[in-house]
């Protein structure tokens, strides 16, 4: 009996829990989801720009193999390329807070590979985040949307 009584209480406590909210307060919860959804739709801008290049010097390091001595254009900022030709493909040289270390490729490949797959992860955390914050904007809309009730006033 105890036992049914626990197991009600916990789904009961699973349900979601509703609040009565003014005008006013649905009105600040928007503006303020709205800011947040704001700011997570730029971190999620700066995510998948950091996966894409990430993506790209993947490929880039996995496209050398088997190019040494051949000539190449190397980017060197602003859509400026030198040529050149490639010395040696085993190792790159990889700035690390400002200090150059010098890797083997392979290495830098499983680094970078490890950092897209937390990329990945991270993206799809903050959509779920996002997409929760958009449906409670929605919610929020949707309430605001309603024409106000007038209460009753009590008779005396």
């Amino acid at each position: 009996m105890a036992r049914k009584k626990k197991e009600k209480k916990t789904a009961e406590e699973k349900k979601v829990k509703r609040i009565q909210l003014t005008r006013e307060q649905a009105a600040r919860l928007y503006r303020n989801e709205e800011l947040v959804v704001d700011r997570m739709k730029q971190e999620l801008n700066k995510l998948n720009n950091t996966l894409r290049e990430t993506i790209f010097v993947i490929k880039t390091l996995e496209g050398i193999k088997g190019k040494k001595d051949e000539e190449m254009l190397f980017p060197i900022g602003r859509n400026i390329l030198l040529k050149g030709n490639l010395k040696d493909e085993n190792n790159v040289l990889v700035n690390v807070s400002g200090i150059v270390l010098e890797k083997k490729t392979e290495d830098v490949i499983k680094d970078l590979e490890r950092e897209k797959s937390l990329l990945r992860d991270r993206i799809r955390k903050l959509s779920s985040d996002l997409n929760k914050h958009l449906d409670n904007i929605s919610r929020l809309r949707t309430f605001l949307m309603q024409k106000p009730t007038l209460e009753k006033k009590k008779e005396k």
